[in-house]
């Protein structure tokens, strides 16, 4: 006579993640603002934390190295270290609706959506550096550029002005460059009357009501604002000391 022994299984209690604590610092545009919301990366999920109620909505994510989002058109772009692909996610309903894929390049520095979201700039990291401006309906690359032609400097970010979407600036170590995007898909190189001595650049933004960008400076060298015209003003500067 033989028996047969059974294990028994049993289900232990089912856990939903619902609030995450902390923050990943070296993302670039790791911490932005989404109308009532604030978008960061904590542990392996991406966060959208309403600023009023304190209550989290995540999305589970690979390592991200960038981050950019769209108010506009409620948009969330996210790229994954060492895959070269940039996912974005509708805000409302958390499901990503659309990726670029970049076959050059592994790992991504920075992101920069335009205001109406039919363009996305991408900047590679080293050693090429290379900048990719996408057609976001098409998925499709529209231009491209490998940055160590033109400068042999470390580059830190690039972004897209959010009054002209063909209006692309570029800063990094000693460094402050913009470029027009053609009709033909070709950075055009834009002359400015930039007189700040050189320093190492490390933030930037376009300020939405002048077409302005404001360049910051390491805090090592005292923190100071590089201050320049639009497409419609001079591009020369103000120096604001730190």
């Amino acid at each position: 006579m033989t028996s047969e022994a059974t294990e028994a299984v049993v289900e232990g209690p089912k856990f939903q993640l619902e609030h995450i604590l902390g923050a990943r610092s070296n993302i670039n545009g790791g911490l932005c603002t989404l109308n009532d919301e604030i978008v960061y990366q904590a542990a392996t999920h991406l966060v959208i934390q309403n600023v009023a109620t304190k209550s989290q909505r995540l999305v589970e994510s690979g390592e991200i190295t960038a981050m950019a989002v769209n108010p506009a058109r409620g948009l969330i772009g996210a790229a994954e270290k060492g895959t070269g692909v940039v996912k974005f996610y509708d805000s409302a309903t958390l499901q990503c609706k659309r990726k670029l894929i970049h076959e050059s390049m592994f790992d991504i520095l920075h992101i920069s959506m335009s205001k109406d979201a039919t363009r996305c700039l991408v900047l590679g990291g080293p050693p090429d550096y290379n900048l990719t401006m996408w057609d976001m309906e098409r998925s499709t690359a529209y231009a491209s550029i490998r940055l160590t032609t033109i400068t042999k400097k470390e580059i830190i970010s690039a972004d897209v002005s959010p009054t002209d979407r063909a209006l692309v600036s570029v800063i990094g170590n000693k460094l402050i460059r913009l470029f027009m995007v053609s009709m033909n898909g070709k950075f055009v190189s834009v002359k400015t009357n930039l007189k700040a001595e050189a320093r190492n650049y490390s933030a930037q933004t376009w300020l939405a009501s002048s077409g302005e960008l404001v360049v910051g400076t390491e805090a090592s060298e005292t923190g100071s604002l590089v201050v320049m015209g639009g497409k419609d003003k001079p591009l020369g500067q103000v120096l604001v000391p730190g």
